[in-house]
């Protein structure tokens, strides 16, 4: 029997006893489920054996397609595309929690853990536009524009529509180059 492939927890709790204590798994960064035996999966083994005729590959949500079959590049190009989700979401919070703080010290704190955040939005982004030429060209398109915004964005879209820039990651083998924006202006 071909082990079936489980892509989300939410897979492992079809037919789960209601007795049977329920714990997240874990996961290495490629989403694959690594220690299944450690207490803190509680009885997800079983499970995950009836489920899968005992095999171990398990995905995270931010794959659509099943990870041992992407290239590296496209799970680093998922990885990074979750971590500006999540510091997007990041930033919403501490600002919602900036919105009601009343004591200045916290207030002062959450500015400057909310500063962090927008910084690693920003490097995730730039990782993602060095990646992938097209958006890049979009992007530039848009961001840092005056005027109408939905107008910058389907002019940029329009221009890039040839398709001369690839839609793909690009091979991350080469340089981000980063030397070459040393002495380079603001």
């Amino acid at each position: 029997m071909r082990p079936r492939r489980v892509r989300s927890f939410s897979d492992l709790l079809i037919d789960t006893p209601a007795s049977m204590p329920i714990r997240a798994p874990i996961f290495d960064m490629d989403g694959l489920l690594v220690d299944e035996e450690s207490p803190a999966c509680g009885g997800v083994r079983g499970v995950a054996d009836r489920l899968t005729g005992g095999g171990t590959i398990m995905g995270f949500d931010q794959y659509h397609e099943p990870p041992d079959e992407l290239p590296a590049a496209t799970r680093t190009f998922a990885r990074l595309c979750a971590s500006l989700t999540e510091e997007a979401e990041a930033i919403g919070w501490y600002e919602q929690r900036l919105a009601v703080e009343t004591d200045p010290v916290a207030l002062a704190i959450m500015r400057d853990a909310q500063g962090e955040e927008f910084k690693h939005f920003s490097m995730d982004l730039e990782f993602l536009l060095r990646r992938t030429p097209r958006w890049r060209e979009i992007a530039q398109g848009v961001l840092f524009q005056s005027g109408d915004i939905v107008e910058h964005g389907e002019e940029a879209e329009a221009e890039t529509a040839t398709g001369d820039a690839p839609d793909t990651p690009a091979d991350p083998a080469g340089s981000l180059g980063i030397g070459g924006l040393k002495g380079a202006a603001r």
